[in-house]
């Protein structure tokens, strides 16, 4: 376990840690060599779990084991509300959609809270040098998105063919299903000369799923606050991936979409050059007498379906 986890986690008591063990593990595996944990604490969000923060971002990990991440980056703001009775609540903004915090204990909210607060602010003053233009601030949120995707690109080329190549990639949430729990994972959507492939990070290792392009159907885009999202069709399973803001993701519907029409003109192109190679070899029976030229004229018309 990484020291600055244990460190966190010896400092609760026997009860306490009872709490945490189911989960300290996932985190353990989710935190990446450049972060360094500052938080951990028993809590909700979608159903019961753990909350910690890092220098980088927020992690919730629940009962489905899948971490979900809140990059500070992508944070608007952050605050602390008395209800009239009860204790405080702590709400987050990311990317425009406010996010409960619930943690169990008040002591750990308040610490939270200024942890978060503290983080915020560090975000700020990044924007602040980019504040001559929006364009530079999206530079920079696109940067740390690229580094995540230039890590998933090296992952997903151990799972391509010899002969596949990238054509293009968005990053995004994948919502998928595990353990009978829906689930957002972390990863890239890839564009390849072949299929259309996924690959993101789930609890232990990498998730990965593959799609052909004559087999997807009704591949939409649509936009809303937290970013765009992808909503395609493949075997009669709806596939969706949210969050993205990628830049390039209109060129990318438009590739995916070209490559599902042009899959589909192969299938076609394919089916006619079949159907003419047995008219042909058809007529040479016909030619050796082993057909009589009624029964190829009747072979001909079913081919061609008429």
């Amino acid at each position: 376990m990484r020291s600055d986890i244990l460190t966190i986690y010896n400092q609760y008591g026997f009860l306490a840690k009872a709490n945490l063990d189911g989960f300290i593990s996932t985190l353990d595996d989710c935190v990446t060599n450049d972060e360094k944990v500052t938080f951990i604490a028993p809590g909700k969000h979608d159903s019961k779990g753990i909350w910690s923060i890092t220098n980088e971002r927020i992690i919730f990990i629940g009962v489905n084991h899948i971490p979900v991440s809140f990059p500070f980056s992508q944070i608007q703001k952050v605050e602390r509300k008395k209800p009239f009775f009860g204790n405080f609540k702590l709400f987050f903004w990311f990317n425009g959609t406010e996010i409960d915090m619930k943690i169990d204990d008040n002591k750990n909210l308040m610490a939270a809270f200024d942890i978060v607060s503290e983080n915020c602010e560090k975000q700020a003053e990044i924007i602040n040098k980019h504040k001559t233009g929006n364009e530079k601030y999206q530079d920079y949120i696109q940067e740390q998105e690229q580094n995540t995707k230039d890590e998933l690109l090296r992952f997903a080329k151990d799972y391509l063919d010899t002969d596949e190549k990238e054509i293009m990639s968005i990053k995004g949430y994948y919502e998928a299903k595990f353990l009978g729990f829906d689930s957002a994972l972390d990863g890239i959507l890839i564009a390849t000369n072949k299929r259309l492939f996924f690959c993101g990070y789930k609890t232990i290792g990498i998730h990965t799923e593959s799609f052909s392009y004559k087999n997807i159907s009704s591949f939409e885009m649509g936009e809303g606050l937290t970013g765009y999202t992808i909503t395609f069709y493949a075997m009669e399973n709806k596939i969706s991936m949210k969050y993205i803001q990628d830049k390039k993701i209109k060129e990318f519907v438009q590739e995916v979409r070209q490559r599902i029409e042009n899959s589909s003109v192969t299938v076609f192109s394919t089916t006619n050059i079949d159907t003419a190679d047995q008219i042909k070899k058809f007529a040479e029976l016909r030619d050796a007498g082993i057909l009589t030229d009624e029964e190829f004229q009747a072979k001909k018309k079913q081919l061609l379906g008429i």
